[in-house]
């Protein structure tokens, strides 16, 4: 899970023309929608998925004394998201490569992630459910609006 992805034209679908799909998730409340959204996508197209399991460092080194802790409890959260994804992938027979990364700007991580492998989509998770947790990641440039300003693809956006 730790090796960087391969590319389009290194995976076994290597057909001209095979769509690669990027799903990024953290282990939060709508990452296991993202990871069914982006397997049925993978499936429907014929697709390789790329799953980065994505640890947003940034909120943990706000803990002070807690930090380790809190790293590795999000650790643990995107290892088990992205190993269902793989799960739930290899269910469906979709060809699927999985990865964990860490990422002090997630954002960043995820759009250079997709360029790497040229995903044709980025299958991300939208911010919380409230209104008031909607308009502060628009206000304050949150992950999923940075990505969607940044991706050279389509972004698919899943609640």
């Amino acid at each position: 899970m730790g090796r960087p992805p391969r590319t389009r034209a290194e995976h076994s679908r290597d057909a001209p023309g095979c769509p690669a799909i990027l799903a990024a998730i953290d282990g939060t409340g709508s990452s296991a929608a993202v990871a069914e959204h982006a397997v049925c996508l993978a499936e429907s197209l014929r697709a390789k998925l790329f799953v980065v399991g994505f640890v947003n460092v940034a909120p943990a080194s706000r803990m002070g004394v807690y930090r380790r802790l809190a790293l590795a409890e999000l650790e643990r959260d995107g290892r088990s998201m992205a190993k269902q994804t793989k799960e739930l992938a290899d269910e469906s027979g979709v060809e699927c490569e999985v990865w964990l990364a860490w990422a002090p700007l997630p954002s960043r991580a995820i759009v250079g992630a997709a360029r790497e492998v040229e995903a044709d989509c980025i299958v991300i998770g939208s911010p919380g459910a409230s209104v008031v947790d909607r308009l502060l990641a628009r206000a304050l440039g949150g992950t999923h609006e940075k990505v969607i300003r940044q991706a050279r693809c389509p972004v698919l956006s899943v609640r």
